[in-house]
């Protein structure tokens, strides 16, 4: 049997769709309040990464190192479809806080860069994460 690299990206692929998708159910639910979205948006991922089982297979390392390093040591790929995907969003969803595309790719991409630190590594509960999140993040939002 060949490689399994090909299908671990592609489920990696799938689930980052996925993590897209739900971040703009959520931050709709929002409206106006781009702080309190994302950091909605964050905390509910981080929560359902720790009861994933596909993503529980990946931090317990057990046959899970191909997937693994797609989110850690070979995570562009994942950046990539993440960032894509998310910036759009963010903007239809925020425009009054009048960011150019550049601004909100680079606030997606340190969204999603801090999200999947502390998928791999928690810190502590949701709610203190929530804390420091909306406090990162919403300086970004303030330009």
């Amino acid at each position: 049997m060949g490689s399994k690299a090909g299908p671990a990206e592609a489920l990696v692929l799938r689930e980052t769709d996925k993590l897209a998708g739900t971040v703009g159910q959520i931050v709709a639910r929002h409206p106006g309040d781009a702080a309190e979205g994302v950091t909605a948006a964050f905390c509910h991922i981080v929560a359902a990464a720790r009861v994933n089982p596909l993503l529980k297979t990946v931090l317990g390392g057990q046959d899970g190192d191909e997937l693994l390093s797609l989110i850690t040591t070979r995570s562009q790929a994942v950046l990539e479809r993440a960032v894509t995907a998310l910036t759009p969003v963010l903007r239809a969803q925020y425009p009054e806080r009048g960011l150019s595309e550049e601004a909100w790719s680079v606030f997606a991409e340190t969204f999603v860069r801090l999200l999947l630190s502390h998928v791999v590594q928690p810190g502590g509960p949701v709610e203190r994460t929530a804390t420091s999140v909306r406090w990162v993040l919403g300086r970004m939002l303030d330009r």
